[in-house]
């Protein structure tokens, strides 16, 4: 009896392995690699016909660790850029900054046609614009992130000669102090210091190479120190890695075939900034317009902008980044999928 049980139990066993083992292929079946016809990704894009309100109804634009919102108002393109590891002094996670692109002729005014898609499966943002009104001026306008480099492309192509004007717009243009409350939300740790905390002002020029923007952390600061006091670590102090000592961030606007072009200041969304602006020397059908970036702990600005030039210089290399990232965001969806 006992050794009938044991086969039984055996019997059990091996079934049960056999329909474990078949609901493994089954699943390895449902999550196979998708062929071109498996999927139509075009079907999921998502295309509006209406140009937004404000940044709330802004468009997702993303590549390596940058991620952008993309957005068109009163007849202006604009972007947030934002990019992993933009951590000022009081540790809160900042936005770069602002762009605005500006056409003239402008073919967003006017009541003309308008799209604006985000094309999943090659990873870009693209904005059409036709105006009948304007000896029907068509325009078409890609955005893109380099996946392999972090850099941020914007490219316009025009059925005629137009001129493009851009800016880099900052809110961070003064030091400033985070009152309590919602004012010190990002700055983790923070939030009930009894002490002052000040948000130190970005530094932006314009330069020949185009505007250099960037925010660099003051050598006083909160971070980690408050936290070594608070956690009595004063004697393993010399152990700790301060990630946030020296840290740089930001990066070069620019465009061939643009020049300076003046300054400004507005308000945008009850929130003052100022304005840095490029515009193209002449009008073109094709314009290119660049946004390099840099992030890195260094003793100077010096070489932190160094560091920034050489992305610079990579960054120009378009046609072989665009296929490159496509082929990334090609392969991504490619991917296994239930």
């Amino acid at each position: 009896m006992k050794k009938k049980r044991m086969i039984h139990r055996l019997v059990i066993k091996f079934l049960s392995a056999i329909a474990i083992f078949t609901g493994f292929l089954a699943l390895l079946n449902s999550c196979h690699t998708p062929k071109e016809t498996d999927i139509d990704l075009d079907s999921y894009n998502i295309i509006w016909d209406t140009q937004s309100k404000n940044a709330s109804e802004s468009m997702p634009l993303v590549g390596g660790d940058i991620g952008c919102n993309v957005w068109v108002e009163n007849g202006d393109i604009l972007f947030y850029m934002q990019r992993s590891g933009s951590f000022d002094e009081n540790s809160e996670y900042l936005k770069m900054g602002r762009f605005r692109i500006t056409l003239n002729p402008n073919p967003f005014e006017g009541g003309g046609a308008f799209r604006q898609e985000l094309k999943l499966v090659d990873g870009y943002v693209e904005i059409e614009s036709e105006n009948h009104h304007q000896k029907k001026l068509h325009v078409l306008v890609k955005l893109w992130v380099d996946v392999f480099q972090p850099v941020v492309h914007v490219e316009v192509e025009a059925s005629q000669k137009i001129d493009v004007f851009v800016a880099y717009e900052s809110w961070r243009t003064q030091d400033k102090e985070l009152a309590f409350g919602k004012e010190r939300f990002g700055a983790f740790g923070l939030e009930g210091y009894p002490g002052k905390v000040i948000l130190s002002k970005d530094i932006i020029e314009q330069t020949a190479k185009g505007i250099l923007f960037y925010h660099r952390n003051p050598e006083e600061k909160l971070i980690p120190e408050v936290y070594i006091k608070l956690q009595e670590l004063e004697e393993f102090e010399s152990d700790l890695v301060d990630d946030l000592k020296n840290r740089t961030f930001g990066g070069l606007l620019f465009g061939k075939g643009f020049i300076a072009d003046a300054t400004g200041e507005g308000t945008y969304q009850i929130t003052p900034y100022k304005s840095w602006k490029l515009k193209s020397e002449t009008a073109k059908r094709k314009h290119q317009i660049i946004v390099a970036t840099h992030i890195e702990q260094t003793e100077t600005v010096e070489e932190w902008k160094n560091n920034l030039y050489k992305t610079v210089e990579l960054s120009e290399i378009k046609e072989k980044g665009f296929k490159e990232t496509v082929a990334w965001w090609n392969d991504f969806w490619n991917r296994s999928y239930i």
